[in-house]
Order: C-alpha cells, then sequence, then structure tokens
C-alpha cells in the first residue's frame, strides 16, 4: 500500500498535563476497563470485521476514533467507528509525520473496530490494513488519523494522540485543529505494550 505524509483526528477533551488524558466525543466499546484496569490484548486470527451496508455514511473520516496504538515491531493503530452506522475507511491515512499510510476502501460496520497493522498482522484481530511500516515506538511517539497526506493541514486532521513527551512533529497541528491540548501527553515507558482509551474515556498504559 502507498505511504505518504499526513493525518487525522476526532473531536476530543484532554484532561491536563502530562500524564493520562481523557478525552470525551467517543462512544460505544472502548477497549479496557475504568481506571488503570488493564484489558486482554488482541489475539486471535485475523479477521476483517468489515461490511457493506445501503447505510454507509461518507463523512470524510470524523466517524473514527484513535482506540488504541500498540507497540513494537506488530504495532497497530485501533480505529473505532463511534457513530451508529458504517463508514468508509477511503480516502484515510494513518500517519506518523511526515509519514503516512494509505488506508483500504473498506466499511467499518457501526461502532466496530478496525486494526491497521503496522507488520504483517498475525496474531491480531480485526486488521483491515498490514504492512503499515510505520514506527510505533513505546516511549514517545505520536500517531493521527488524517483525511489527506498532508500532515501540516489542520483541516485534514481527524483523530491524533501522542505519548512519552511532548512536542511532536504533529503536535501543533493537532492543537491548531482543536483535537489536542497543548502540553498534554499519554504516560507511556519503553517497556510498555501499548496504550489504550478505558471505558471512562481514560487513555490508559499498559
Amino acid at each position: 500500500m502507498p505511504r505518504t505524509r499526513r493525518r487525522s483526528g476526532w473531536f476530543v477533551f484532554i484532561a491536563v498535563g502530562s500524564v493520562s488524558l481523557a478525552l470525551a466525543g467517543c462512544s460505544g466499546n472502548e477497549n479496557g476497563a475504568a481506571g488503570s484496569a488493564a484489558t486482554p490484548a488482541a489475539t486471535a486470527d485475523a479477521t476483517v470485521t468489515v461490511e457493506a451496508t445501503p447505510n454507509l455514511v461518507d463523512d470524510d473520516g470524523r466517524s473514527f476514533a484513535i482506540s488504541e496504538v500498540g507497540f513494537g515491531d506488530n504495532g497497530y493503530v485501533t480505529l473505532t467507528n463511534v457513530t451508529g452506522v458504517a463508514a468508509s475507511l477511503a480516502g484515510l491515512y494513518v500517519c506518523v509525520p511526515p509519514d503516512c499510510f494509505a488506508l483500504p476502501d473498506a466499511d467499518v460496520k457501526a461502532e466496530t473496530k478496525a486494526l491497521v497493522a503496522m507488520g504483517d498482522g498475525a496474531g491480531l484481530k480485526n486488521v483491515v490494513a498490514s504492512d503499515g511500516g510505520l514506527t510505533l515506538a513505546a516511549e514517545s511517539g505520536e500517531v493521527g488519523l488524517y483525511a489527506s497526506d498532508d500532515v501540516s493541514s489542520a483541516q485534514d486532521v481527524r483523530a491524533y494522540v501522542e505519548w512519552g513527551s511532548t512536542p511532536h512533529e504533529g503536535t501543533q497541528t493537532a492543537v491548531d485543529a482543536g483535537l489536542w491540548l497543548e502540553g498534554s501527553y499519554v504516560n507511556s515507558s519503553a517497556d510498555a505494550t501499548r496504550i489504550y482509551r478505558s471505558k471512562s474515556a481514560q487513555w490508559v498504559p499498559e
């Protein structure tokens, strides 16, 4: 799949400071339990949870939130369709600025998760795209969802998260888009395996 540069995002409220962040505006089944309780890691055979539907919404990526980021060689980004109808990934990009990975033309059912794997996706569920090739380092990093591969465009950011430290290359664009609070980041460490959003909309490291 083509790789370029850009990102995306959704509407976010972030708790404060340089610790775990609480983001509002997402609905439905998020990964994890409230607080710092861990949830089972995504395992099992790769399965695409996409389905064509006459109720498909084409909203340029605004139906999706980033709900989990997995680190390491088999890292991944989980996108959740937070609406009540199916939505398309066509024309969207997952980006670690300045690099981007173009998503396939796949329809994700309402309140369903879709994983974008940076490796081959082996052992992960709900994989809609693999071999993304972007680096998701546990100690510090960022990732966003974009409606183009222009990561400098605040109009094209649809979702964004950064962890470990701030700022990163895409931070200011996400701040300008109203998707991130300047000076905030999700706590993480070099030995973390992932960060995920709990049911209470809190970003939790694991």
